[in-house]
């Protein structure tokens, strides 16, 4: 599978995933490559 390519000049760029589930809430912060770079979670 070939990999994404990601313009590290886009503004709308992704730099953070917020997901709600049903213990909590988890944050994924995300680099300019595109690379998981934290995980912070659960919290309520």
């Amino acid at each position: 599978m070939k990999r994404p390519v990601y313009d590290t000049n886009d503004p709308d760029h992704l730099t953070q995933i917020t997901q709600r589930l049903g213990n909590g809430t988890v944050v994924t912060n995300i680099d300019r490559m595109g690379r998981i770079t934290g995980v912070r979670g659960p919290t309520r």
